[in-house]
């Protein structure tokens, strides 16, 4: 399943701003970002498009013509030993980052011919999407990062939702990026855990959805039972493809909004990096669930297909009552990252959703000026230009999903 088109947006590109890189004496930076150029969800993906990624900054390559020594051999006499003086160097060269399209498919053949339905999925380097429901508004954004571009590898984030009368859906994934077929494996968990939440939500037993501590129960196990669903989907195309389960590996965050006649409750569940954040109408801000790092930074302990995905797919957190929250944020480690830790910082990221970017937070090299993305007519769009912030050495894929309330009930 994709991303409904109708709510997918597409974001005018002469609006993208780009910033050109802050001067650090002694070090060469890479030059300005491209123009991020949004397009549907299956938009045709071009290298005019690609966005910049994660990664260590490539090294300058310094000119050595300049430098080069006299064919001229030049002779002493034996008591004297001195040299010659070498002849100056020309400076090093600015680094470069390029802004390359993939060299490989989307979906391998032989991957395709055991799973027909990615044929359809067309590989785009920005997506964003958006739609107005009663009382809030869904919207998310993910851009491809400035590594792959360099590479001419694929966004490895993806990035789900649906919704109908009584639920919202909202998921982000992101694909191991030591592994092979890991933005194949984003994909499918999180489409497939949208698909399975929405049709087990669209009609719930009377006597279930009457009844609150019955409710929550029943959700909760559907929340598991939806990432289970994306585990043996991936160990199943992992079988018949002949590949091994851990080339689909991903990061895998889900929120369940669900919109009762006398119940309202808001389910989520983590598996990997990434972070779930609420804004309450107060202001005040929470991690939901915490982030799943192995011993050393950066390490991811337990990802989607691998066994402990199942134990960790039980840990669903539900939220009630839903009156008090004001915005449900899901980003993926792109985003986690240079927040970090989001257990305080996730008050940077709501105040400049909320009020807007003048200027660039502490310790980063560049944020494009902009009104508040959730107050702006198009959220979607908001979120891709926010999307396009600097900071040294934090150059993976970004992708951030929002529900927030409509009319908004916070200011700064």
């Amino acid at each position: 399943m994709t991303v409904p088109a109708s709510a997918v947006v597409s974001a005018p590109a002469d609006k993208v701003k780009s910033t050109p890189p802050a001067s650090d004496s002694g070090r060469s930076e890479p030059p300005p970002k491209d123009d991020a150029r949004l397009g549907t969800a299956v938009a045709e993906r071009s290298g005019d498009t690609a966005l910049a990624s994660r990664g260590a900054e490539p090294a300058a390559t310094p000119d050595r013509s300049a430098g080069s020594q006299s064919g001229v051999a030049l002779r002493f006499p034996p008591q004297s030993k001195t040299p010659s003086a070498p002849a100056p160097t020309a400076p090093p060269k600015p680094a470069t980052w390029k802004n390359l399209p993939a060299k490989d498919p989307w979906c391998p053949p032989a991957i395709a011919a055991q799973a027909p339905e990615l044929r359809k999925v067309a590989a785009a380097d920005a997506i964003a999407f958006e739609r107005v429901l009663p009382g809030w508004r869904a919207a998310g954004a993910s851009r491809r990062g400035r590594m792959h571009a360099n590479g001419g590898t694929h966004r490895e984030d993806s990035l789900a939702f649906d919704a109908h009368d009584r639920a919202t859906v909202l998921c982000v994934s992101d694909g191991a990026g030591s592994c092979q077929h890991s933005r194949i494996g984003s994909h499918i968990a999180a489409h497939r855990v949208v698909e399975m939440l929405l049709a087990v939500t669209e009609k719930v037993d009377p006597a279930i959805a009457a009844d609150a501590t019955k409710l929550k129960d029943y959700l909760t196990a559907r929340v598991t039972e939806a990432v289970f669903a994306a585990t043996d989907a991936l160990l199943d195309l992992a079988k018949k493809s002949g590949c091994a389960p851990k080339d689909f590996r991903c990061t895998l965050l889900t929120a369940l909004h669900y919109r009762g006649e006398q119940h309202e409750l808001l389910l989520t569940n983590q598996i990997g990096d990434g972070a779930i954040c609420l804004l309450r109408k107060d202001q005040s801000t929470a991690r939901l669930g915490a982030s799943d790092s192995g011993t050393h930074s950066g390490e991811v302990s337990c990802f989607v297909p691998d066994d402990c995905a199942r134990v960790k797919a039980k840990a669903v957190d539900c939220i009630t009552p839903v009156e008090p929250i004001e915005c449900v944020l899901l980003c993926s480690d792109g985003i986690e990252d240079p927040f970090y830790p989001l257990e305080k910082q996730a008050a940077d990221i709501f105040r400049q959703y909320y009020r807007g970017v003048t200027e660039p937070l502490k310790d980063f090299k560049a944020q494009p000026t902009q009104p508040a993305p959730l107050l702006q007519e198009s959220a979607a769009w908001g979120l891709a230009q926010w999307l396009e912030f600097e900071k040294r050495g934090e150059n993976d894929d970004r992708t951030v999903a929002v529900l927030h309330r409509l009319p908004v009930n916070v200011s700064w």
